[in-house]
């Protein structure tokens, strides 16, 4: 004998499936709704409008004082949530609420593609058909349509006869594994997705939110409000209102396939021929990766040839004159580092980094004036948290012995780090300062300390560096936001341990020398003689 538990779960499924066979819409005309429209989705040539027996849900807005996110391992993420959801309960549902009867809920959002993200973003060799066609029959799928939203389920397509009524090309209706947690302490809720495709624009999609379970009096309200997101006829379609936009657009959106009437045939070309420079672009920028590579093992032959190869196909490519400027001073070739400079500042004449390699070919040749002076236009003209030049006007003055000045600059440098940091942590707008970077200011002012013998200083910079690195290694799995990018290379680290290690032996700790010098010869360093001595003994 079945247990009445499990003869209720089996009458579910069977009901599940029933529900299947005599598919979840199957209306030959649309239910009743107000008669004006609740809202638009312009993006995708939709309206929106009120079932009839549904009540418009009020929004609360949050007020600014909890109006942000913290990362789940903030201890004050918890009550922030419990704070918003107080004053707003439909934050549950992670989305936008606008309807609700009873104890089911609505709510919309919408998804568009365009062809101006092909010109902008596409990186295969896809043509804008393919493209088209591509985008078309991926948003059609299932299966492709399923794991890209986390827990969604696939339950069935709607038939030809209900899509028509709302104009959609294809429809699809989803279930999720997601539960929420509606007034309570205790999953409650789940939702089901009905996901409304309309091909070469975008799609719109409607969440039913109910009581678990109660699938089959969600599935009857979706049959019976088909009809809440209608596309309108095709031919009405017209550029959506982006003139509240941040920053404003300065040309309209171009698009694919059946919308392409509206398509400037001018701002078309425009596009087309930026995309195949763009395409040209991305093939010299990997010669140019390829020569920085072989720069980096100080194969200057082979780098020099990938940039010129580069040149051949992207005679405007910018990165190539740059990387020959650098190639150029590495050798010492001053005539040769000034003519890749004009042709560098041709082409990016705003760019700090163009005035910068300026400064250091002025700097090398020995026109410290000039560089100081170009280094001071970089940071006030063009980038003011440019660090690097901070490090190269502190080098000048320890060229001309200015020990005090010397620091500063430093200190400037390092400043910089430290405030974008703290901007990242407070969730304000800030730069994204690279790990390499903070690691050659940290590794010169270190090594400016240890030639003033303030060793413990210096020791203190390099180890705050490696506590910046690790945090920076463990700050997805610790859920803390990142505040520095990138990575290092197995040598920079060494070198840092390295010096870390000579730091502790002018410190007179004989232990943590050897355990620096210890790590930095398994990262790769070769060690002075005088050191693989020491660590014999």
């Amino acid at each position: 004998m079945y247990s009445k538990k499990i003869l209720f779960a089996l009458l579910g499924i069977c009901l599940h499936l029933f529900a299947l066979g005599q598919q979840i819409v199957n209306k030959k005309s649309l239910g009743a709704f107000d008669t004006q429209t609740h809202s638009k989705l312009e993006e995708i040539n939709a309206l929106v409008f009120k079932p009839e027996g549904y009540e418009t849900v009020p929004w609360p807005k949050l007020p600014d004082s909890i109006n942000f996110s913290l990362f789940a391992s903030d201890p004050k993420a918890k009550k922030l949530e419990e704070n918003k959801l107080a004053i707003n309960p439909l934050l549950a549902f992670r989305n936008p609420i606008s309807f609700k009867k009873g104890d089911i809920y609505i709510g919309y959002d919408q998804n568009w593609f365009r062809l101006s993200n092909y010109y902008k973003y596409n990186n295969d060799k896809k043509s804008v058909e393919e493209s088209r066609r591509w985008t078309n029959s991926i948003n059609a799928d299932p299966k492709s349509i399923g794991p890209s939203y986390a827990g969604l389920q696939y339950l069935e397509y709607v038939n030809r006869d209900a899509l028509k009524l709302i104009n959609a090309d294809t429809a699809l209706i989803f279930t999720s594994n997601t539960k929420f947690k509606f007034k309570d302490t205790v999953d409650n809720y789940e939702m089901i997705t009905v996901y409304l495709l309309k091909f070469d624009l975008g799609v719109g999609k409607v969440y039913y939110y109910y009581p678990i379970g109660e699938r089959m009096k969600a599935l009857q309200e979706i049959n019976q409000t088909w009809g809440v997101v209608r596309f309108k006829p095709d031919s009405e379609f017209t550029h959506p209102d982006h003139s509240g936009h941040i920053p404003k657009p300065k040309e309209p959106d171009l698009y694919y396939g059946k919308f392409a009437f509206l398509n400037n045939p001018d701002q078309v070309k425009r596009e087309e021929e930026n995309y195949r420079k763009k395409n040209l672009n991305g093939q010299a920028a990997k010669l140019v990766l390829e020569g920085v590579n072989f720069a980096r093992v100080k194969d200057w032959g082979n780098a020099k040839t990938k940039y010129e190869e580069a040149l051949k196909i992207d005679p405007n490519h910018a990165l190539a004159y740059l990387q020959l400027t650098w190639l150029a001073l590495e050798q010492n070739m001053e005539k040769d580092a000034r003519n890749y400079w004009a042709s560098l500042s041709k082409l990016q004449p705003t760019s700090p980094e163009t005035w910068f390699v300026k400064g250091m070919i002025e700097k090398r040749f020995n026109q410290l004036d000039n560089a100081f002076i170009t280094f001071d236009k970089v940071l006030a003209d063009f980038d003011s948290l440019y660090y690097k030049a901070h490090l190269e006007k502190a080098s000048i003055y320890v060229m001309r012995n200015d020990q005090v000045a010397a620091e500063k600059e430093f200190e400037a440098a390092l400043l910089i780090f430290k405030k974008e940091s703290e901007k990242a942590k407070r969730g304000e707008k800030y730069r994204m300062m690279q790990l390499y970077d903070f690691y050659l200011a940290k590794m010169q002012y270190a090594r400016f300390l240890g030639s003033k013998q303030e060793f413990e200083k210096g020791k203190n910079q390099l180890e705050d560096f490696l506590r910046e690195y690790e945090a920076n290694q463990n700050s997805i799995s610790l859920g803390i936001p990142k505040t520095i990018y990138g990575r290092i290379y197995p040598e920079n680290l060494a070198d840092v341990h390295f010096w870390l290690g000579i730091f502790y032996v002018n410190l007179k700790d004989e232990n943590k020398c050897v355990e620096h010098f210890k790590k930095a010869k398994e990262l790769g360093k070769v060690l002075p003689a005088e050191v693989e001595n020491l660590l014999k003994i």
